[in-house]
């Protein structure tokens, strides 16, 4: 599909519909989350879930989803204490859980770069 890019980082499709990509980050506390308010689509994907600890965040974060579809994706290490966590553990949700052993059949990781990471993690 032909795609152009606006000014406000947004891809659109010449035939209808469009990527949008934000943060809940900002620079203050007091304006946490204000980049993902007002926004919304009918797939809302959350990359690295695990770092999100404030309900807060989550609030805004889930009620960006609109829509027929109105799926919410959560991607990311569950880590505890995290709203993914939590989300995790709650039987409401679906879940697709990749090991670490089915990662490294799959290729997305190797022996080789798991070393190196455990060598600079103990250097």
């Amino acid at each position: 599909f032909p795609v152009t890019i606006s000014a406000n980082d947004v891809l659109r499709w010449a035939t209808g519909g469009w990527i949008f990509i934000t943060s809940v980050d900002a620079r203050t506390i007091s304006k946490e989350g204000e980049g993902a308010v007002g926004e919304g689509g009918d797939v809302v994907i959350l990359e690295e879930a695990g770092l999100i600890k404030k309900k807060e965040q989550f609030s805004k974060i889930v009620r960006m989803t609109e829509g027929q579809w109105g799926k919410l994706v959560m991607a990311g290490n569950c880590y505890e204490g995290s709203i993914f966590e939590t989300a995790f553990k709650n039987p409401i949700y679906h879940k697709i859980r990749i090991t670490l052993g089915q990662s490294m059949r799959e290729g997305r990781v190797t022996v080789k770069e798991l070393m190196g990471k455990k060598q600079r993690k103990t250097a």
